[in-house]
């Protein structure tokens, strides 16, 4: 944009307009004049408003001397070193060697960098290694502080790196381990450069936690200092977990304080214990204490039940444990007024239609039902695992999924029947005292069929009786006698002469080394059945 306009003359006919004109220009060329900065200092060479530099540099800046004037590159650098920090020298060179004095260099190109090296002395030559090596005191050792490595000269060239392991004196020098953050420009050799280190702070403690060790082993027994285990390999399935007499970390003995923590009179739930991976928070699990905690030796025993978790632990995984005490049951309050006697109702028959009101009715004698039936009460539907977690809520259920059971938990204690429905096919694994099964072997159900069992302990039960939708235990092409008795009986009864058997195996079947059995062929087996039959046993096909 112009500074300055003048009007050209076209012609000088008119002396008057001519003049005029010549007057106008030189009025305006006075005027630029004054608004011109003088190069020898005349009066007034002063600004009226701010100047813009355009991107170019202001050379041959005096230094200033009083406050209101401005200062040039090289006393700014002087006076305060443009950042705080250590003065270094840049080393481009990548070797784990002494680089020499005052240098700092990296293992690899800036942002790629995982170890920093820092000369023993700073570019003036004082000492910096006793500082430099406290860089990783934190005990947040994830995260033990940061380093900024700026150039001096702009500023503007820089790069910021966290420190993340443990810091190491060399000869000469010291190596500290890092992960590059961010940065912008270039770190050339020989660039004049501040190292400046903030400490990341500690960690905070947390005095309600003990540190144990992860035991994948299941067994009641102890398994040694400082460990902590369960007595099932499922998390969600443990009922008791097992904690050594000793911390690990301090190896101090905890039975003491583990002891009480079934104090709480609120017997349902004395506390819930949470414990952590150290490594890793999203691995965690959380069971509640429902029963009394048992002292054996080494070691104590927590009644527990799960709440939640995730994730899994492997054998030495460092454990966050907390117990967390629910408070104690209140007081029973006082007993109310009693209330008016209601009028007399009409002579009963003895019969027991108030029962229903007694949570805990009991019989003197034999229960007549009165040519009523005594029904099974329906409860809610349950998912087949490995521990089948059955309801209180009735004694019927449907039996859902096709996950293998290998037991039953408790439902009513010794004596209480149960009968399962199931909707597919689910494999039941016989055990000799836990869960005991017609034939004493595995049998997997069919969609439809119902299998009753008597509790004949707590958690220990025997299969009683079965209703199949398609062969019975042990089976797997079922069959039937035909024929007439002398006297002409039904088909079933005693005479019946022929054994008529099912053509094809539809249930995976195993014989035992002491089973004989037969059938009559030709005999089929369904695709994906098996027919075992143990060494010793003896299977004839006819």
């Amino acid at each position: 944009m112009a500074k300055l306009t003048l009007t050209d003359l076209t012609s000088l006919t008119n002396e008057t307009t001519a003049l005029n004109q010549i007057n106008a220009n030189g009025a305006l060329i006075e005027t630029a004049l004054e608004n011109t900065l003088s190069r020898d200092g005349t009066a007034t060479n002063t600004m009226g408003a701010d100047i813009d530099m355009n991107s170019n540099k202001l050379l041959n800046v005096a230094a200033g001397t009083a406050g209101t004037e401005g200062v040039n590159l090289a006393q700014l650098t002087a006076a305060t070193g443009q950042v705080p920090g250590l003065s270094m020298t840049m080393e481009t060179t990548q070797t784990d060697s002494d680089q020499g004095n005052g240098k700092v260099w990296f293992n690899a190109a800036v942002a790629s960098a995982t170890i920093i090296y820092l000369d023993d002395l700073d570019s003036g030559g004082g000492a910096i290694s006793t500082f430099v090596q406290t860089w990783d005191n934190s005990t947040n050792t994830g995260s033990r502080g940061y380093i900024y490595v700026v150039q001096k000269v702009s500023g503007v060239n820089y790069a910021v790196f966290e420190i993340d392991g443990a810091v190491t004196d060399a000869s000469g020098y010291t190596k500290i381990p890092v992960n590059y953050m961010s940065g912008d420009g270039t770190l050339a050799d020989t660039d004049a450069v501040s190292v400046h280190f903030t400490r990341t702070g500690d960690k905070g403690s947390n005095p309600a936690s003990l540190q144990m060790l992860w035991e994948s082993t299941t067994t009641d027994t102890d398994q040694g200092a400082g460990k902590v285990w369960l007595n099932n390999g499922t998390v969600a399935s443990a009922s008791v977990l097992y904690i050594d007499d000793v911390e690990n970390a301090a190896g101090t003995s905890i039975n003491s304080q583990v002891d009480t923590w079934d104090d709480s009179t609120n017997t349902s739930l004395r506390g819930t214990i949470t414990f952590v991976k150290a490594s890793d928070s999203a691995i965690f699990a959380t069971f509640n204490v429902t029963g009394a905690v048992t002292s054996a030796s080494g070691y104590s025993k927590i009644a527990v039940t799960h709440v939640t978790s995730a994730g899994s632990f492997t054998d030495g995984d460092v454990i966050n444990l907390q117990f967390v005490r629910t408070g104690d049951k209140g007081a029973t309050g006082s007993t109310g007024s009693t209330g008016s006697t209601g009028p007399q109702g009409p002579a009963g028959d003895g019969d027991m239609s108030d029962v229903v009101d007694d949570t805990t009715p009991q019989l003197g004698g034999d229960l007549d039902a009165n040519g009523h039936q005594v029904q099974w009460s329906k409860g809610a539907d349950v998912a087949s695992n490995g521990a089948l977690a059955v309801g209180t809520d009735g004694n019927y259920f449907d039996v859902t999924g096709t996950t293998t059971i290998t037991s039953i938990n408790t439902t009513g204690g010794a004596g209480t029947l149960i009968k399962l429905h199931f909707d597919g096919a689910c494999q039941l694994t016989h055990h000799a005292s836990n869960l005991i099964l017609a034939g004493a072997a595995n049998f997997t159900t069919e969609a439809g069929d119902e299998l009753e069992f008597v509790e004949y302990g707590s958690g220990t039960y025997r299969m009683t009786g079965w209703c199949l939708a398609g062969t019975a235990p042990g089976g797997g092409g079922g069959g039937a006698f035909l024929g007439e008795g002398a006297s002409g009986a039904s088909v079933g009864s005693s005479g019946d002469i022929i054994r008529v058997n099912e053509a094809t195996l539809n249930t995976s079947q195993s014989m035992a080394a002491t089973d004989n059995g037969s059938a009559t062929g030709p005999l089929s087996i369904a695709s994906g059945v098996t027919l075992t039959i143990s060494s010793g046993a003896t299977f004839v096909v006819i």
